[in-house]
């Protein structure tokens, strides 16, 4: 994995030195890894929001952190499943700790030559004639294991022997979820017919829905209000992405106003006598990056009062990231 006369002679060698301590020092401002980290914080483009890693308390689920850099107070914690934490991170882009993260190997094989070039004779020409098709729907075993248990349901984007006379095709495997499937190189006999073959599973749908609206300081609280508000937050943190909001559900608890305790004040991101309105909702949330779509099915709480400058906000007490799905562009 990446994270990268007499006279004459001595300045080929402090050339050579300068060289070495130059190429370490790059090195040194790469952070790589091949596992998650915990308690370091993620900087991602394709996240919602900053991250530190608690723990992953088995293969499956991970415990996070969300991270407010201008409002430490407002960190929440959300779970995750352990396998979108990575995709996250093999997109390219992140900083752990400041620094650019480099992971370990992605787990589509890359676009290069495969092996096993065949000879262009008669031969070679009638087995082209029996091959798969692109867009013939496949089994295949992506690690080049034997039994059945290591064959996925495939389709088949490339055959290698038309364009470069090698023995192998390239083929996307489905993603249970509809999104966009991993791809490899698989040699025979490491693809078979699919008998009564399925078609790929649905790609959901996802709408770049927008609340109807405005939020202004004159506003009066109610459910639209603060969907909008919760939309236009999406909508400052995307760097000019193209964002979409879909509530699922919307429901407006009970009310408070912030007061000062023991403890200190209820709220402490909000100030001293506004009043609080809790939110308890389900939605989708639509991020369209110039490759692919991620569509995130999220549960959160929020918490939705005036701050200190009279502008409504809705800072989140907690985020569950229930679903997230790399979708083709339309």
């Amino acid at each position: 994995m990446k994270n990268r006369t007499n006279s004459n002679w001595g300045a080929i060698g402090f050339a050579a030195i300068a060289t070495v301590a130059f190429l370490f020092a790059a090195q040194a401002d790469v952070a790589a890894q091949t596992e998650i980290q915990y308690n370091v914080l993620y900087e991602c483009p394709r996240s919602p929001h900053n991250f530190k890693v608690l723990s992953c308390p088995n293969d499956k689920d991970c415990e996070a952190l969300g991270v407010n850099k201008y409002t430490p107070s407002a960190s929440y914690k959300f779970e995750l499943a352990k396998s979108s934490i990575i995709d996250v991170l093999k997109q390219g882009g992140c900083k752990v700790d400041g620094k650019p993260l480099e992971w370990g190997k992605n787990t589509a094989p890359p676009e290069t030559k495969p092996q096993n070039k065949l000879p262009q004779t008669a031969e070679t020409k009638t087995v082209q004639a029996g091959r798969f098709k692109v867009g013939d729907r496949v089994l295949a075993s992506t690690m080049a294991l034997d039994g059945d248990k290591y064959f996925e349901k495939c389709t088949v984007i490339k055959d290698y022997m038309k364009t470069e006379g090698y023995d192998t095709y390239r083929v996307r495997c489905d993603s249970p979820d509809g999104g966009i499937g991993q791809e490899a190189n698989v040699k025979v006999p490491y693809i078979r017919v699919w008998a009564n073959a399925a078609p790929p599973p649905a790609t959901p749908d996802c709408q770049f829905n927008e609340p109807t609206g405005t939020a202004s300081k004159t506003s009066r609280p109610s459910a639209e209000l603060f969907k909008r508000v919760i939309y236009e937050r999406k909508v400052a943190t995307s760097n000019g992405r193209k964002v979409g909001i879909t509530f699922e559900t919307f429901q407006l608890g009970k009310s408070y106003v912030n007061r000062l305790t023991n403890n200190g004040l209820l709220h402490d991101g909000a100030p001293q006598g506004a009043t609080i309105y809790t939110v308890k909702t389900r939605y989708i949330f639509c991020d369209r990056y110039t490759d692919s779509t991620i569509r995130w099915v999220m549960e959160a709480q929020y918490s939705c009062f005036k701050d200190n400058f009279g502008d409504w906000v809705c800072p989140s007490d907690s985020l569950k990231i229930v679903e997230q799905v790399y979708l083709p562009n339309k």
